[in-house]
């Protein structure tokens, strides 16, 4: 479920909730939000949040009211379309599997600059990728394969060759 409504119409009702009429401070303040939380969601699962297709509804607070919202995910909730299924938990399980390790690898000083794509399937861990031939890719296994939840990791990482260049130009 998305809960949207347009920028200027945000930019009135924080204006309101922060009691200012510093509008361009505001409208800064929710575009430096919504590109952060893009830059997560992107990093995280490799999506645009604002892409109308990864949600099952969408729904305009500038047109509809908030009561009007709320009930309206509480009937999809109880619809059976959207009832919890095996198949929804085990992607659930595997998503958030994913993200465990991904935040283990930016914890880790090691493998804190590491990006690379990481799939879950039932505790197996997938890794690929092109790493820095500074970086160690039996460490990033290692960090992965140390994730609560993970039973193996299949390390399908490659390191760059030497570059042609000097950092320093």
């Amino acid at each position: 479920v998305r809960v949207c409504a347009p920028l200027d119409v945000r930019v009135q009702r924080m204006m309101e909730r922060l009691n200012t009429d510093d509008e361009d401070f505001v409208r800064r303040e929710i575009e430096d939000s919504d590109e952060a939380q893009s830059a997560i969601i992107r990093r995280h699962f490799g999506i645009n949040w604002q892409e109308p297709e990864h949600y099952d509804l969408t729904l305009n607070t500038e047109r509809v009211p908030i009561d009007e919202c709320t009930d309206e995910v509480l009937k999809l909730v109880r619809d059976d379309a959207f009832r919890e299924t095996a198949a929804t938990q085990s992607t659930l399980a595997n998503l958030s599997l994913a993200a465990h390790v991904r935040a283990a690898l930016r914890l880790d000083p090691r493998t804190r600059k590491v990006s690379i794509v990481i799939e879950a399937t039932q505790g197996e861990v997938t890794l690929s990728g092109i790493l820095d031939q500074n970086l160690d890719l039996e460490v990033v296994a290692e960090v992965a394969a140390a994730v609560p939840g993970v039973k193996s990791v299949k390390n399908h990482l490659k390191t760059t060759a030497g570059s042609r260049f000097k950092d320093d130009y």
